[in-house]
């Protein structure tokens, strides 16, 4: 099985309403709808390259009762059990785990040590690659994390999933701007949370053809700008909103390649 260590594979958004979800989303991503087989109300986000996560009503699931509503970042692991406990080594906790879904994989969910939360997922196919290298329409194209400080959060990403620093940007009053990777390929970024950014936790941005008309749709679905849109170095297009549940989420519109 190809190694999906460090890869981002799978992105869930936690609420308290999968209705109000699915009617959000689809509409301002452009994401269709796939109903998982399961013993439970978990609905499945496509875009042109196939489900790229889901969405989970956490009131169908007690020990998700007292969750906040947030978009759940999964990282690959080619040992989760493996992983969580190099996890803890490097000074996060383990929230929850290991946790195993029949066909789908070992979880564990993990805080880094300044309380960002995300999941590992060990697949249970022994053909899972990982998701493809270029992001099709819809699919996530890019994960902030954002830290207190990211000098001390990102030695803990470094050693955990082997990611590299590609470049760093000056941004000013904001501080750096980390650019992160593995094996050549970009796959997010990392700066500083100041307080008007809120607590530490991983963001993610899923890929539109037209920033313009999604950030429309935001308004016109109950949900509200919170950011942008605005062009960041590259020549992407990106803004940060909240749905219509107070969950927040990012977008980008790629440059003309």
């Amino acid at each position: 099985m190809a190694s999906t260590q460090g890869q981002f594979v799978w992105f869930e958004c936690m609420n308290r309403d999968n209705e109000a979800a699915k009617a959000f989303y689809p509409k301002v991503v452009g994401w269709s709808l796939m109903k998982f087989d399961g013993p439970f109300d978990y609905w499945m986000f496509a875009g042109e390259g196939g489900p790229i996560g889901g969405t989970i009503d956490l009131r169908d699931d007690p020990a998700g009762a007292s969750a906040p509503c947030a978009w759940m970042v999964y990282v690959g692991a080619d040992d989760a059990d493996a992983t969580a406990a190099r996890a803890k080594e490097l000074g996060g906790s383990v929230l929850a785990g290991p946790i195993d879904i029949p066909g789908v994989g070992r979880m564990y969910v993990i805080a880094d040590p300044q309380g960002a939360v995300f999941s590992l997922h060990q697949s249970a196919s022994p053909d899972y690659a990982g998701p493809p290298a270029e992001t099709p329409m819809g699919g996530i194209a890019w994960v902030e994390v954002l830290s207190k400080d990211q000098a001390t959060a990102w030695p803990f990403y470094e050693q955990l999933f082997g990611w590299e620093t590609a470049t760093v940007m000056d941004m000013g009053a904001m501080g750096p701007y980390r650019v992160f990777g593995k094996g050549g390929r970009n796959l997010g970024g990392m700066m500083n949370a100041h307080a008007d950014y809120g607590p530490p936790r991983l963001r993610s941005y899923a890929r539109v053809p037209n920033i313009d008309t999604a950030v429309a749709a935001t308004a016109t679905c109950g949900g509200k700008v919170v950011m942008g849109p605005h062009e960041v170095p590259g020549g992407d297009k990106i803004a940060v909103i909240i749905d219509n549940q107070g969950i927040e989420f990012a977008m980008v519109e790629n440059a003309a390649k």
